[in-house]
């Protein structure tokens, strides 16, 4: 089996890549979503029909309550399809953990992450979106279908974006806002870095904040509204961060936290 090793993109002697290879890397990562949405959307809704009909088939009668009831079950069927097909799609085609570091964009990894990332993007791009990202148990099991480690109690809020699941680590009761998108890679010019990110338990990623790659949010800590919070930046416990870039503008008492995480 072929290893992959890391590459810095500084003083390594070798030439650029150039942008033919970016373009190609865009091109790959759209053709990867597309075939994903080819064959997750009929598998999902294979799935949802499957189950609608068997359970229409069981209460099949004439009553309108029922049959009503039947064509709600649809509705939250299809995005449990989704998510069960997405699983079957990254265990045949995105198998195998994601090595932090820096590569070229045609390298082994890079091509692993940008199949990955399909998958990941999937469901952003769905009508039902917030049935998979937004409050709802299928956000939590979407992510961990992808790789990622969720903690129980978490919340996740409406268009909330995580992008590389894989490298994702969430704590128990963390809760992560509306609008906020956090990532794990990043991509300067021919280059792509990718750094695991840890969100604590109890914190709070406020809403349209960013969190950017090899980040480690602290338990009980706060990224406010709108934060901007650069790459391999380390938030201490129960401390409140904010602005662009994001810095410390404050902490949070110990007994004040313990009271607010336990009401």
């Amino acid at each position: 089996m072929s290893t992959v090793s890391s590459t810095s993109s500084a003083g390594s002697g070798r030439p650029a890549i150039g942008g033919r290879d970016l373009r190609r890397a865009a091109r790959t990562a759209g053709s990867c979503t597309l075939l994903f949405v080819i064959i997750a959307d009929p598998l999902a809704l294979l799935a949802g029909t499957l189950v609608t009909l068997g359970v229409g088939r069981a209460l099949w009668s004439s009553n309108f309550v029922l049959e009503a009831l039947v064509l709600v079950l649809c509705y939250f069927t299809f995005p449990v399809g989704v998510v069960l097909a997405l699983a079957v799609l990254r265990f045949l085609f995105a198998r195998g953990p994601l090595p932090a570091g820096t590569y070229p964009l045609n390298s082994p990894a890079a091509r692993l992450w940008l199949r990955k990332a399909a998958l990941a993007s999937l469901p952003r791009r769905s009508f039902f979106r917030n049935a998979v990202t937004g409050y709802s148990f299928l956000g939590r099991l979407f992510l961990r279908a992808m790789g990622s480690t969720v903690g129980r109690r978490v919340l996740l809020g409406v268009d909330t974006t995580v992008a590389d699941p894989a490298m994702t680590t969430i704590g128990d009761g963390a809760l992560i806002g509306d609008g906020a998108f956090v990532s794990a890679h990043l991509i300067d010019r021919d280059r792509l870095t990718m750094a695991p990110v840890t969100i604590g338990r109890r914190a709070t990623i406020g809403a349209l904040a960013f969190v950017g790659p090899g980040t480690q949010v602290g338990d009980d800590a706060v990224v406010a509204t709108g934060a901007v919070v650069a790459r391999h930046t380390r938030i201490s416990n129960r401390e409140i961060w904010g602005g662009v870039p994001a810095r410390k503008i404050g902490e949070i008492e110990v007994g004040a936290a313990e009271t607010f995480h336990s009401a």
